[in-house]
């Protein structure tokens, strides 16, 4: 028993044909079938197996050959690749080759006899009949799948970010800089100095510039002199 064998094909390529999908039906998973295209090119060759090249350039000529590939996917992936993928649509497929057996479609074919010689029938001429013919076809069996292209190759897989809602289009705002201002060390000592102009300024206090005490005689009674209350130069607006 081989167990440390492993087979892996990728292929990129182009749907060739519309999908078949057939849905998840009662123990059976989901199924789509279809043709992958995939061009390749050859060089040209003469009668002798020379490539050839052109006469003018020095380039090889080239044939595009295109391959053709069956392929099958089941279940979820199966379901995702028939929503998003239709007929031409590039797309890369990874899997494994599997032979696959099954009879061809009834189709007229010609009749013979053991010894490999027409059957003739009774107006003498060969005689047809509808058969069905066994065949078999090597089939891809993809386990997974992924989007090839860009967005305007029709390719779903190219999304693009959603817009922010309330944000306007166009470059981003700039903001604006704060510029330094060149201040001398005799500008700022001026400015705790000098009061500026239109600023009121507190007025300073000012002491008394001279108290008159002592005490004065009563003219009503001379023996009993009075208390004269000191006078106390204040300047206004204190």
């Amino acid at each position: 028993m081989a167990t440390n064998q492993y087979a892996k094909v990728i292929v990129i390529g182009n749907l060739g044909k519309e999908l078949k999908f057939f849905p998840e039906a009662e123990g059976k998973q989901a199924m789509v079938s279809g043709s992958l295209c995939v061009n390749s090119d050859w060089p040209q060759r003469d009668q002798n197996g020379n490539i050839l090249k052109d006469p003018q350039t020095g380039k090889t000529l080239m044939n595009q050959v295109a391959t053709w590939y069956n392929f099958t996917l089941r279940g979820k992936r199966a379901v995702a690749f028939n929503q998003y993928m239709t007929k031409g649509k590039p797309v890369l497929l990874e899997g494994e080759m599997r032979e696959r057996e099954y009879n061809s479609n009834l189709a007229l074919y010609p009749c013979y006899d053991g010894n490999g010689q027409p059957i003739m029938d009774s107006n003498g001429q060969h005689f047809h009949a509808y058969v069905q013919v066994p065949r078999k076809e090597l089939q891809l069996r993809v386990t997974d799948w992924h989007f090839i292209g860009s967005k305007n190759d029709g390719n779903t897989n190219a999304y693009a970010a959603p817009a922010q809602v309330g944000v306007p289009a166009g470059p981003a705002p700039v903001m604006p800089q704060y510029q330094a201002q060149n201040v001398q060390p005799q500008q700022v000592q001026a400015a705790f100095t000098q009061p500026q102009t239109g600023v009121p300024v507190a007025p300073q206090y000012q002491p008394p510039t001279q108290v008159q005490t002592g005490l004065q005689a009563n003219p009503a009674n001379p023996a009993a002199p009075t208390f004269t209350v000191p006078q106390t130069s204040i300047p206004a607006g204190v």
